[in-house]
């Protein structure tokens, strides 16, 4: 995989071409803006400076989080913010361009800093990271460009993907709990982010933290998984905190589609028309009923949130899915989609790394199960360092949206014993 030193791809393609043609691709290939004409995942494109965050701008910022779970955050450094633009594959294995945000403290000349990879939840309205704006479908309505700023003035630099589907291809769909894509956009961005931390004299100092909630949670793991597997020298991580993520989806799938009620129908439909669209299926006539296929089919563009979609549809189960449709899933029917599901599972293998689950034991909209399960199978895989942490909350109800802050507590204190050059 390049790295950010300049190469020419004509030598490297030995191409036989005037010399007047090789001095122009020297000119242009090998300036400050190289990757343009380099097609390799992870190619910084762009890079575009958003704002510069002052310290008490960071801090107010975390105190009016506190009171939804929030604690131990305290801003040390200003802040800045870029927009990035980058090379990674589609679900169909195209490279596209899509973005990103990069927060980064301001320190002195040629001070270091560890890095956090965040992985953003469930984003229903299109309001990606980048964007600077409010997006979280949890309560409270949360930026994650608030999460990325609040860690980068701890000491942080923080490389957060917008996932194809938001930022610069919000008109395509996002490829909702679909690992391949979501290992590859993250690990892409890591790229990406060596890249500009090069071009803008911001020193790594080699320590990685995967972090992300929800759907965020998912990603986490799956893009932990890939750098195990595929760039353990490149990116070396220190330790990983995925959170309440549906890491076994054949097993969550089995039981919303069994299930008599569905606490969030928008995420079901999201699921399934994501994987309709990945898989390139077309059949959610087949799957739900027909008041409400046009909703499925046309809520997902970034323009409804969560409970807008949710209204559209039914909690009620029997009457959302297709009967043949569901009798045949939970029996021996639907043979490819439950292969496409088990193509999403991500829990049955042995992480390297220290890994920390977290999640609430009242959690509804992404079922429990699904963390101690997960951390069953990797220790029983022969995992060293896996373990959990249930989040508590002093008798009040541990579930998803509750949990959510809470957890970057939880993650800003494990990292912070492990992180040096903050």
């Amino acid at each position: 995989m390049p790295g950010p030193e300049c190469y020419c791809f004509s030598f490297r393609q030995r191409c036989l071409v005037p010399v007047f043609v090789l001095f122009f691709v020297l000119l242009t290939a090998c300036g400050p803006e190289a990757d343009k004409f380099v097609a390799h995942r992870g190619a910084l494109l762009e890079q575009t400076e958003l704002a510069t965050i002052p310290v008490a701008a960071a801090d107010a910022m975390m105190s009016a989080y506190t009171s939804y779970g929030l604690a131990g955050l305290n801003a040390a450094y200003d802040v800045t913010a870029y927009k990035i633009v980058y090379s990674t594959p589609d679900a169909d294995g195209n490279l596209v361009s899509v973005s990103g945000l990069i927060t980064a403290p301001v320190k002195d000349p040629g001070a270091t800093s560890p890095l956090i990879s965040l992985q953003h939840g469930t984003l229903f309205l299109n309001k990606a990271p980048s964007s600077m704006a409010g997006g979280a479908e949890t309560a409270p309505e949360v930026s994650y460009a608030d999460i990325a700023v609040m860690f980068a003035s701890q000491g942080y630099v923080v490389a957060a993907a917008n996932y194809i589907g938001y930022g610069d291809t919000s008109g395509v769909m996002h490829p909702f709990i679909h690992a391949r894509t979501l290992a590859s956009t993250t690990v892409d961005m890591l790229h990406a982010t060596a890249t500009l931390a090069t071009r803008n004299q911001l020193k790594l100092n080699g320590q990685l933290f995967l972090a992300g909630y929800s759907e965020g949670g998912y990603a986490t793991l799956a893009a932990q998984r890939s750098l195990e597997n595929d760039f353990a020298v490149e990116f070396p991580i220190t330790a990983s905190a995925p959170a309440a993520g549906p890491f076994d989806m054949s097993t969550t799938a089995m039981a919303i589609v069994a299930s008599t009620s569905l606490p969030v129908p928008a995420y079901v439909g999201f699921v399934l028309k994501a994987y309709d669209t990945a898989y390139n299926f077309n059949r959610i006539p087949d799957y739900f009923q027909a008041p409400y296929v046009d909703a499925i089919n046309n809520s997902f563009d970034g323009t409804l949130n969560k409970e807008e979609i949710n209204a559209l549809l039914t909690t009620v189960t029997a009457d959302l899915f297709n009967p043949a449709f569901r009798a045949d899933f939970l029996g021996s029917g639907e043979g490819p989609l439950k292969s496409a599901i088990a193509e999403n599972d991500i829990y049955n293998w042995a992480p390297v790394t220290m890994t920390r689950f977290f999640h609430g034991p009242d959690d509804v909209s992404v079922p429990y199960f699904n963390t101690p399960l997960a951390v069953a199978s990797m220790q029983a895989n022969g995992a060293a360092d896996v373990d959990s942490v249930d989040c508590y909350l002093g008798g009040l109800p541990t579930t998803h949206s509750n949990c959510f802050f809470p957890y970057f507590t939880y993650a800003n204190s494990l990292f912070s014993t492990m992180a040096t050059d903050l």
